[in-house]
C-alpha cells in the first residue's frame, strides 16, 4: 500500500478524532477565539502528526520509557502490516491468465474514490456558498452604519456576516433589536 495513502488515512482519522473531541467538548462554549485556534490547529496538527516517525526522544524517566517503546513499536507494526497486505495480495497464488482486482486493491480504490467524491462534494459546496453570496453582495443595495457595510437583502434570511460584510433582511433594519444584531455581527467581522 503506498505511503501517500497510509498518510491520507491517519491523516483523516486524526482530524475525525480531534473535530470529535472539539464537538464533545468545545463546540457550546463561548470562547469563539480559543474555539476558532483550536480548529485550525486540528487541522495543522492532523496534516503534521501522521509524518513524525514515532521516535520521541523523552528524558530518562523511566516511567514513560517503556509506554513510548510500546507505541513506537505498535504505530511500526502497524506501517509493516498495512503495506504488506498489498504484498501479500500480489504474492498469493491466482490464475496468470485473469487479471482479477485483489481483495487490498479493490478495498484500496473504494477508501481513495470515497475520500476523492467527500473532497469534491465539499469543496463544490464551498464554491457554491461563495457564489451565492457574491450575487447578494451583487444584487442588493449596501449601506454602511457603524463603519460596516450592511447588505439589505429583500428576501427572508437569518441575519449573518461574511468578511467585511453583514446581510441582514431589510425588516431587521427597523426592528427593535437591530443595535444588538448589528453588534453581534460586528463581533464576529473583528
Amino acid at each position: 500500500m503506498s505511503d501517500v495513502v497510509i498518510y491520507l488515512f491517519e491523516a483523516s482519522a486524526l482530524l475525525i478524532v480531534l473535530y470529535g473531541i472539539y464537538l464533545l467538548l468545545l463546540s457550546k462554549e463561548t470562547f469563539f477565539t480559543f474555539n476558532r485556534y483550536y480548529l485550525m490547529g486540528i487541522f495543522a496538527l492532523s496534516l503534521l502528526i501522521p509524518l513524525l516517525n514515532g521516535e520521541l526522544v523523552l528524558a530518562e524517566l523511566s516511567l514513560f520509557i517503556q509506554p513510548v517503546e510500546e507505541l513506537g513499536d505498535m504505530r511500526v507494526s502497524y506501517h509493516r502490516a498495512l503495506t504488506g497486505w498489498s504484498t501479500e495480495a500480489e504474492s498469493a497464488n491466482m490464475n496468470t491468465d485473469q487479471k482479477f482486482w485483489q481483495v487490498g486493491d479493490l478495498i484500496l480504490a473504494v477508501f481513495v474514490s470515497i475520500y476523492v467524491l467527500g473532497l469534491i462534494i465539499n469543496v463544490s459546496r464551498m464554491f457554491w456558498t461563495l457564489y451565492r453570496i457574491s450575487n447578494l453582495k451583487s444584487s442588493f443595495t449596501k449601506i454602511a452604519i457603524d463603519n460596516v457595510r450592511v447588505v439589505k437583502v429583500s428576501h427572508e434570511i437569518a441575519p449573518f456576516s461574511f468578511m467585511k460584510d453583514v446581510f441582514i433582511h431589510t425588516d431587521n433594519l427597523i426592528d427593535e433589536e437591530f443595535t444588538q444584531i448589528l453588534a453581534h455581527e460586528k463581533a464576529h467581522i473583528e
